[in-house]
């Protein structure tokens, strides 16, 4: 199995894309700790996991407070004795213009975005490094979505994507190996008796099996050799979406 005896802690573990990593992770052998802060949703996916054969625990709590950031990687290495992988898919967005978004509302999307990742990575390196190395997946967004949601949302995943390279760069000779998945819309259902690649043309809505695939290579030793990876899942709307209509002078 490709994630044999691995440990992965994925924060923000609810539903979708992130419930799809998480029975995927399990699929290919790795222990898993499910952190979010809805306790229901988290233990679905812990029964989901255990009901497929696989291993789970799970904390509760808010990957934007520092205690409890450092609380799910403590969760991970008293469970199971260490830490190498950490999938951070937090977030969320709505759609305003400008600045329509008020102060608090983009405070709290900052956080919710960039902050958790910060923090959840701060405690979770350390980890890996004192084992040896280990792999951070940060879930950011496609161009298109960035520009779709708010100015708020398109700061924070952008901010993701350069955080995640700076990171690659300081941790490359400590053998923490990190990147970026950036998710078009995501609009397919996830079947958990179903975990086998979503397949068909291109030209389809995404499927949460399609990310959840992506971060089981980067994961993987098949991706050894690579770090400061920005992996846009989009199916290539990227590269089709039109530019807005340019303004002004």
């Amino acid at each position: 199995m490709r994630l044999d005896d691995k440990v992965a802690l994925i924060v923000g573990a609810g539903e979708r894309m992130s419930r799809a990593a998480a029975l995927l992770f399990a699929q290919e052998g790795a222990k898993v700790v499910l952190a979010a802060r809805r306790l229901e949703a988290n233990e679905q996916t812990r029964k989901l996991i255990e009901d497929h054969g696989g291993q789970a625990v799970v904390v509760q709590g808010d990957a934007t407070v520092d205690a409890d950031a450092a609380r799910f990687v403590e969760g991970a290495v008293q469970t199971y004795g260490t830490l190498d992988i950490l999938y951070n898919n937090v977030g969320g967005s709505f759609r305003l213009s400008g600045f329509e978004v008020a102060d608090d509302m983009w405070e709290l999307l900052v956080a919710n975005n960039l902050r958790s990742i910060f923090l959840t990575s701060k405690h979770a390196v350390p980890a890996m490094v004192r084992n040896g190395g280990g792999v951070v997946l940060n879930v950011a967004a496609s161009a298109e979505r960035r520009l779709a949601l708010s100015s708020a949302y398109a700061a924070a995943k952008s901010g993701v994507v350069g955080f995640s390279q700076r990171q690659a760069r300081e941790y490359l000779n400590q053998n923490i190996r990190v990147h970026c998945i950036c998710p078009g819309m995501i609009r397919g259902t996830f079947d958990p008796d179903a975990l086998a690649p979503s397949g068909g043309p291109i030209a389809r809505p995404g499927a949460p099996l399609d990310v959840a695939y992506a971060a089981l290579y980067l994961s993987s030793d098949e991706a050894a050799w690579l770090t400061g990876a920005v992996l846009t899942v989009d199916g290539g709307v990227d590269l089709v979406y039109p530019a807005p209509a340019a303004g002004g002078r």
